[in-house]
């Protein structure tokens, strides 16, 4: 399945004041990302190494150079994130297919560099002929060993990694070589597939986003969408160049298709209030259908917008397979009114509520016909076209409340400081009895609570709870009297 890295694009608006920041650890596995390379057989894939070897040897006298490539997937982090730090640790490979051998320099210096990716790999395939582009911007030294069996740790990947995040659907990994790949020298680090899994390579980044903020995420080759049809219902179709929403006929016999397609939403943003979202599609300028363009030709190519509601994937969903959509805030396409058409700045706003909110729910979108008689046609360029600039965009503006927002009820009732380090506080102009208080993180789950307040003033101590966004609320004889949001540095 491909990876869902549809994020691309950010814009900053004039505020500078960013949420708590958010801790994060990403690391390698069997079922992630990475790579050995080697001129020895060129042509040969090696995805499943248990380490990173870092290397320039000999092997039966012949010179042999092997290189490393391995990719953290950082697609929840949204596109606009301010990284404070990124730390790599790669950790000695005390197990490996090398006799369990050390770091060395031998003859030569084991002093290597890692540098950012600039174009596709895959594990599978990659290998010395075909191995990809990187770029020396921004690279990073790992200075000659002092021991045999030394972890490097802490390596600061900070701007690589602001790179990768700002620009997701260019994030290619990292490369992992010798300086100077002279005959005899060697790092050798765990990999992803190492038996000793708290050795695997471990990527930890320190990051805040804007308080307010629009974001872009655009949809490209690695997205989701597919198109399915009645013509072969059992056919899937993930490689598309457009989105064919069409009643016609082949050789006589009517077909209709519909389009599948999600963008990728950070989980963060369910934390703010989303204050608009519109889609924009372009016209399939090119299309598999002899260029074809919009058509109502004898029914109207009215289409609609729906929410989908169960799980799909673009390598399975065919017309058999099809998810199931809703009703509930889906949007009218009006009949289109030249044949080249761009539908831009699409009002999708509510549809985009429900998928931030319900995240692990956010299937994404479908698009049909409203009537789906033949002859009708509205064409659409995919995450698949060629022309890049043509893919599917969607736009999501929010905010994040920096102040407590409190429910409409007759108390006056403040909480503060807003961010708050170790301590809340509480003052209600008119005094309650029986009251509690909760804290609750994202998830909803209860970190702090109080019963059995009375009067108008009080005071919590919360210094064990970690930094980030929190949501209270404050019932008194089981009604709700206020709630809102704090901020925990």
């Amino acid at each position: 399945m491909k990876k869902l890295s549809l994020l691309v694009i950010f814009t900053f608006v004039n505020f500078l004041i960013v949420m708590s920041q958010t801790n994060i650890s990403f690391t390698i596995d069997s079922s992630g990302q990475d790579a050995a390379i080697d001129d020895y057989v060129t042509s040969n894939s090696h995805p499943n190494e248990i380490e990173y070897n870092t290397c320039a040897w000999t092997i039966s006298g012949t010179p042999v150079i092997w290189r490393n490539v391995f990719k953290f997937d950082l697609s929840c982090i949204p596109p606009n994130a301010i990284i404070q730090t990124a730390e790599l640790n790669l950790f000695y490979a005390d197990t490996n297919s090398y006799s369990n051998t050390t770091h060395s320099s031998l003859t030569s210096s084991n002093e290597s560099v890692l540098q950012r990716i600039t174009s596709n790999w895959t594990e599978n395939t990659v290998n010395w002929l075909n191995q990809p582009a990187s770029t020396n911007i921004d690279e990073v030294i790992l200075p000659q060993s002092t021991s045999p069996t030394q972890d490097y740790l802490n390596i600061d990947v900070k701007n690589i990694v602001q790179h990768m995040v700002n620009n997701p659907n260019d994030n290619f990994g990292f490369l992992l070589k010798l300086i100077n790949e002279s005959y005899y020298a060697r790092l050798i680090f765990a990999s992803g597939d190492n038996p000793i899994g708290s050795k695997h390579p471990k990527l930890n980044i320190k990051y805040s986003i804007p308080v307010s903020d629009c974001i872009l995420f655009r949809l490209d080759q690695t997205g989701e969408d597919v198109a399915i049809d009645d013509y072969g219902p059992g056919n899937n179709y993930p490689n598309e160049i457009e989105y064919n929403t069409c009643a016609w006929t082949i050789s006589g016999t009517p077909v209709i298709w519909r389009n599948l397609f999600k963008f990728n939403l950070p989980c963060e943003l369910a934390q703010a209030t989303i204050q608009s979202a519109h889609l924009s599609l372009y016209y399939a300028v090119q299309n598999n259908y002899g260029n074809t363009t919009h058509s109502s030709l004898t029914s109207s190519n009215e289409s609609v917008l729906q929410r989908v509601t169960n799980s799909w994937s673009e390598n399975s969903a065919t017309w058999n397979t099809q998810p199931t959509v809703t009703t509930v805030d889906e949007v009218i396409l009006p009949q289109s009114i030249s044949g080249t058409q761009d539908y831009t700045n699409i009002d999708v706003t509510n549809m985009v509520r429900q998928m931030i909110n319900n995240n692990n729910q956010n299937y994404g979108f479908s698009l049909k016909l409203t009537n789906e008689n033949y002859y009708a046609r509205l064409i659409f360029a995919s995450g698949d076209n060629p022309d890049q600039g043509k893919h599917p965009l969607l736009e999501v503006c929010y905010t994040i409340a920096t102040s407590v927002q409190e429910t409409d009820v007759p108390f006056t009732i403040s909480v503060f400081p807003n961010p708050f380090k170790d301590e809340v506080n509480i003052s209600i102009a008119t005094k309650i009895a029986n009251a509690q208080f909760n804290l609750y993180d994202v998830l909803g789950k209860v970190v702090y609570t109080k019963s059995n307040l009375y009067g108008n003033q009080f005071h919590f101590d919360c210094p064990k709870i970690a930094s980030g966004m929190y949501f209270y609320n404050l019932i008194e004889s089981g009604i709700e009297i206020s709630k809102g949001k704090l901020m925990k540095n």
